[in-house]
């Protein structure tokens, strides 16, 4: 392998003889920290935050041998003092250098970080820290699933106060007892555990002062505004406090969205005490074959080892300063190292996480989601961005009302149209209306150009006014088949049928189910019923196909507006596993109202050539 910055060959061969000698210098800077941290006799007026949950919060339960237990200890864990130090950053700021250094840093935090790498076990220590030191305050616990918040109030909140006793001591204990719903004795702040992933309706009419948002991948991007906005009335003198963390997985997921336009990006520098190379955790794979070695990590540049826990680590910010949040990056490649000062345990730990890296049975995209904690496409993406790209017709530089004239003029020439409902609310779906015909290309053979697609925002989402403009658009374009969602209520359904001529023909109703059944025809309502998941699958082949072609990346690229900006709405779909199924699924984490309607598009077209039978069965 040839390295590409240096352009000298790789040599994997020398990593045991260097990973020896790096290992022997780790042991003493490991058992230097060791000898120097900081005692909890040594915090008997806790300030900041790390040292509170130092000398309060304990890993273990107390026993005979150690009647008030094991305490935590960040001393080989040199990189979570300023992830939990870092909202009083802004509190010291202002100390030093007044008002106007003030409004530099805002009093919010990201985490984005692999599995297993204590993010939950640290959210839940800085909670405890909030409501223990700050008096008549809300703490309000979000995450996505109810099973996660069940874990949440049993391990980070009840079992933490029971095996530390010096935290007891403190906060003596809850005034009265709810699961999800705490008081404390002392100084009257609480905290609030609540879940909400499809809506937030289970958070509204709190009024909080620290705002926790845990798994926050698995949030749909616009219910995160209206959870945020329990912050308002904060009265805390430096502003609320607000909290994200999770793990990675696409980069369309509202943690990576956080992560890339709104933080400062803090990476963890690892210099290399051979050639003095600044290296960062792995961000890709061409940099976990370079990085991960077999008995630890490796510089990138010289290939010899190097030591997460060197007295020259540091946090780099790679972001804007003045972003909002501060924003930390943890991989797991940096956990063994916390029992690097028992060699045994040390290699015992890498040499687990090593398989893990090199298991052929994992994708890559779930390595670098869920042991590097890196945002990645690649097997999540029913569809990549590169792939919807090559959709995309540099020639249709314009979204017309009209077919072209030559398709207009053929009564043989079949237009068709397909309608995804929505409300038109800024926080909900909008109604998307697409049109498209068949089209030969050379490369391809037929497919089914789309000519036109609008977003219905605003006024124009009145039932009223989309009921005299798809009629219109349906009789101008002699569309000859519609199909629409069939979920959506407001009468839409038959408010168009009224107004076009062979309405009950030409307009028909498409509802999404779990039936076993690809597709199938219901009598009694008059509508199609196909299983969700396995059509959506299907039509993303087509996809692949290119069986599709859509207007120019200039018009779907961009934020949703009323006639471009259709892009995002495909690219936000991700495969995801249902626990509850036990099957795959697709989600979604913004509104996805554009690619719907392409579906109903294109399944309007299937069932006029008459191969939609023949496509759901195949």
């Amino acid at each position: 392998m040839i390295d590409p910055r240096t352009g000298v060959p790789f040599d994997r061969g020398s990593d045991v003889r260097d990973e020896q000698e790096a290992y022997v210098r780790a042991v003493q800077w490991a058992q230097e920290r060791a000898s120097k941290r900081l005692r909890p006799g040594a915090f008997t007026q806790p300030e900041l935050p790390s040292e509170f949950v130092q000398y309060r919060i304990n890993f273990d339960a107390p026993d005979r041998s150690n009647p008030m237990g094991k305490s935590i200890s960040l001393h080989l864990r040199p990189w979570q003092k300023a992830i939990y130090d870092s909202e009083y950053t802004k509190k010291r700021i202002v100390a030093l250098g007044g008002d106007e250094a003030s409004t530099r840093l805002a009093r919010k935090t990201l985490v984005k970080a692999a599995r297993q790498t204590e993010k939950s076990t640290g959210l839940g220590n800085k909670l405890w820290t909030f409501i223990s030191m700050l008096s008549n305050i809300c703490a309000l616990y979000v995450t996505s699933a109810g099973l996660n918040m069940q874990e949440f109030a049993d391990e980070r909140v009840d079992n933490t106060l029971r095996i530390s006793p010096r935290l007891k001591q403190f906060v003596g204990g809850f005034v009265n007892y709810n699961r999800f719903f705490k008081r404390l004795k002392r100084n009257n702040s609480r905290i609030v555990m609540r879940s909400a992933h499809l809506n937030a309706n289970r958070v509204r009419g709190i009024a909080a002062d620290v705002l926790a948002i845990d798994e926050i991948q698995d949030f749909v991007m616009a219910n995160i505004p209206v959870i945020t906005a329990t912050l308002n009335n904060s009265e805390l003198p430096f502003g609320a406090i607000t909290l994200f963390s999770g793990t990675p997985l696409t980069f369309d997921n509202p943690i990576e969205q956080i992560w890339s336009k709104r933080s400062t990006k803090n990476l963890w520098l690892i210099p290399c005490d051979r050639c003095n190379h600044p290296n960062f955790p792995p961000q890709n794979p061409n940099e976990v074959d370079r990085m991960i070695g077999r008995k630890g990590l490796l510089c990138i540049k010289c290939g010899r080892a190097i030591n997460p826990l060197s007295k020259h680590c540091n946090w780099v910010r790679t972001g804007a300063l003045d972003s909002d949040f501060e924003g930390f990056h943890l991989s797991r490649c940096l956990m063994p190292y916390t029992s690097i000062y028992d060699r045994d345990r040390f290699a015992e730990r890498w040499l687990a996480f090593y398989q893990d890296v090199n298991d052929p049975t994992a994708s890559e995209a779930s390595k670098m989601n869920e042991i590097f904690g890196v945002s990645w496409d690649s097997g999540k993406k029913p569809l990549s961005r590169e792939e919807l790209i090559r959709l995309c017709h540099p020639g249709i530089t314009s979204l017309e009302r009209l077919a072209p004239k030559e398709v207009l003029a053929d009564p043989a020439w079949d237009v068709f149209m397909g309608i995804d409902w929505g409300e038109g609310t800024g926080d909900g779906a909008f109604t998307v209306v697409s049109m498209g015909y068949v089209n030969h290309v050379p490369e391809v053979g037929s497919v089914l150009q789309v000519f036109f697609m609008r977003r219905y925002m605003g006024v124009e989402a009145d039932p009223r006014f989309l009921w005299d403009e798809i009629s219109y658009l349906m009789e101008a374009n002699h569309v000859d088949i519609c199909f629409c969602d069939a979920g959506f209520g407001w009468g839409m359904i038959d408010g168009v049928r009224e107004r076009i001529r062979d309405g009950m023909r030409r307009f028909i109703p498409m509802r999404y189910t779990n039936q076993s059944a690809i597709m199938s025809w219901d009598p009694t309502s008059n509508q199609f019923q196909c299983n969700k998941t396995r059509w959506m699958a299907k039509i993303f082949n087509q996809l692949k196909n290119r069986r599709v072609v859509l207007p120019s990346w200039e018009i779907m690229d961009g934020p949703p507006r009323l006639d471009g900006g259709f892009a995002q709405d495909i690219l936000t779909i991700y495969a995801d596993r249902s626990p509850k199924l036990r099957q795959m699924q697709y989600n979604h984490t913004d509104p996805d109202d554009a690619f719907h309607s392409l579906l109903y598009l294109m399944s309007a077209k299937m069932w006029r050539n008459m191969e939609l039978a023949e496509f759901a069965n195949s």
